[in-house]
């Protein structure tokens, strides 16, 4: 959790902080920095404008005396715009340059002793270059300062790290609390709230709901590019909880598809209850500073209180979803044993639960596999059948609906793993039937929409997916049969229907914008940068091997695959955002 002050007091602070400068910008960009660094309890240094510094430097951390970031007296927007681009183009890992620079600051206040040796910073080559530039930025791989504050600036915006890239830095080393802390951000393990990004996304959706005209809610408010944005900023807070935890992609990707509806109904709902705000009490409209002041409790509760909770219920719910899979290998050569933490902390109703051990296949493990609450603890082992004794499967299943008799409406009844979800179907802010709704087993065409709103809500966020998919398809048809070629890639790769089908279907932290892609992929993949193949796998019949080309999609790179089958056929298959693909591509 954050330390800090009040929000107000943080608010007050930072623009104080930011006042020291002149251009508009500028301190919007230091204000923004400073409310970060103060929710993470840290000091902020001196901050002030310098007219010496180089023409296109925008910022810079001086060690030397007081520590003092200074800022470019001579800027101006298109200085701002050139910065913007620059995460765009992978550069740079956030796009506050005064907040990298504070990430310099951070570095020299906690590891001052190393920041000052020369000895220390380090330059990186080959692939410990090349990781860092994938996962972290280029600029980060420039040498260790930059590493160091490239990291500390990104955590600091909610981004979470492999543990090959978090190695390398000083913040896997030290023994400082405020390092620990971030550590503890940076590997998804804890969230800072509340998140500088979901706020900010918060206030462009709120604009969003100003503009909106009538006397009633318009649920297509949800399909609003800002409003979209917020459940994909969201979501990805979600995402970052089970950055670490080892499984299979298809897992992965049902897991993040299932915290992007969560996210969408979740935003649902605070739009629904930020509506009736527009109005004053003489039913007059606000102006927007008003309103938007009004508002900010439910920014507070939604997006600070509540997503604590759920981040950690995620959290816990993917971890045994991954358990879950590496369980279903063995099938029931094993037994499962239920497991607590086995402290003081543990809530009596599940310590009864404690060593009920039963096969795979037993239907207990539908209802009463963890998480079984907010903050659940508990967990599920594997244990050898000669070791342990089968519990009866009555007596398992009366110790089940004991301990969780308080749970009136089944609420927590559900197999991460088996359902492939992080959240119930039925969860706080869905109701009961939505439990055996058609939506929710991915039967879209059989599904009745009752007249009420929450359910048109939960149908739209699925089908503006579903529908972007359709539109790129129909789109995409002509390029059925063409071939696509790379300079650094000897061989013509065709387009079949079947990967446009692929493609198109692929879950993606950046759905539309991958999707978009596809429509210019002549382009996209003459530019591809040619990585290396990897093997099958997953032993799909007649393919060789797979070819892996990198492209960046919102900023963020990418990993386009092509199969190659034994015929001689290049087919483009599909593209992917995960991270572990690297791991298994070898180098041409």
């Amino acid at each position: 959790m954050c330390l800090s002050k009040s929000e107000e007091n943080i608010e007050t602070s930072a623009k104080k902080w930011a006042s020291a400068l002149s251009d508009k910008t500028a301190r919007a960009k230091a204000e923004e920095a400073a409310r970060i660094i103060l929710r993470h309890g840290i000091e902020l240094p001196v901050i002030k404008e310098s007219g010496r510094m180089k023409k296109r430097t925008l910022a810079q951390f001086r060690s030397d005396g007081t520590p003092t970031i200074e800022v470019n007296k001579k800027l101006n927007d298109d200085f701002w715009k050139r910065d913007a681009r620059s995460v765009e183009i992978g550069w740079a890992a956030q796009d506050n340059p005064i907040l990298h620079e504070l990430g310099h600051y951070i570095d020299f206040i906690c590891n001052k002793e190393k920041y000052n040796k020369q000895s220390e910073n380090k330059r990186f080559f080959g692939e410990t270059k090349s990781l860092i530039e994938k996962e972290v930025s280029i600029y980060a791989a420039t040498d260790q300062w930059e590493l160091e504050a490239e990291l500390y600036a990104g955590i600091m915006r909610g981004k979470v790290y492999s543990n090959n890239v978090l190695n390398l830095s000083r913040i896997s080393q030290s023994d400082n609390d405020i390092i620990k802390r971030l550590l503890s951000y940076g590997t998804g393990q804890d969230v800072c709230l509340p998140s500088e990004d979901i706020s900010k996304q918060f206030k462009n959706m709120m604009k969003v709901l100003f503009q909106q005209e009538g006397s009633s809610f318009s649920i297509n408010i949800m399909a609003d590019k800002d409003v979209q944005k917020m459940i994909e900023t969201h979501s990805s807070v979600l995402n970052g909880s089970f950055r670490q935890v080892e499984m299979s992609e298809a897992m992965r990707k049902r897991l993040e598809r299932s915290n992007y509806v969560f996210s969408g109904l979740k935003t649902f709902h605070e739009l629904n209850e930020a509506f009736p705000s527009l109005l004053d009490e003489n039913g007059n409209r606000k102006t927007f500073e008003r309103f938007l002041n009004d508002v900010r409790k439910i920014d507070e509760t939604y997006n600070s209180n509540y997503l604590r909770a759920e981040f950690t219920f995620v959290q816990a719910s993917a971890e045994m979803a991954a358990k879950w899979e590496r369980f279903m290998q063995d099938g029931d050569r094993y037994y499962l044993q239920y497991r607590t933490a086995g402290d003081a902390k543990v809530r009596p109703t599940h310590a009864e639960m404690a060593g009920i051990t039963l096969p795979a296949s037993d239907p207990f493990w539908e209802d009463f596999y963890p998480p079984n609450g907010w903050g659940c603890r508990c967990s599920v082992v594997q244990v050898r059948k000669s070791k342990y004794p089968a519990t009866d499967h009555e007596e398992a299943m009366a110790r089940g609906e004991s301990a969780l008799e308080l749970d009136k409406k089944g609420m927590f009844r559900f197999n991460a793993g088996m359902e492939q979800k992080t959240m119930p179907n039925y969860n706080p802010y869905t109701i009961k039937r939505c439990k055996d709704c058609d939506m929710n087993n991915g039967k879209m065409e059989l599904v009745f929409v009752p007249e009420n709103e929450l359910c048109a809500a939960c149908k739209l966020v699925r089908e503006l997916a579903k529908a972007d998919a359709k539109q790129t398809r129909a789109a995409a048809k002509p390029l059925q049969g063409t071939i696509i070629r790379n300079t650094h890639f000897h061989h013509d790769v065709n387009i079949t229907g079947t990967p446009i089908r692929e493609w198109t279907n692929q879950p993606h932290k950046h759905f539309k914008a991958k999707n978009q892609m596809l429509l210019d992929i002549n382009n996209v993949f003459s530019n591809a940068a040619y990585l290396g193949t990897t093997d099958n796998h997953k032993g799909i019949k007649r393919v060789v091997q797979s070819h892996i080309f990198e492209v960046e999609v919102s900023g963020e790179k990418n990993l386009l695959i092509v199969r190659e089958y034994d015929w001689g056929e290049y087919v483009l298959h599909s593209i992917s955002d995960s991270p572990e693909l690297y791991n298994k591509i070898k180098k041409e």
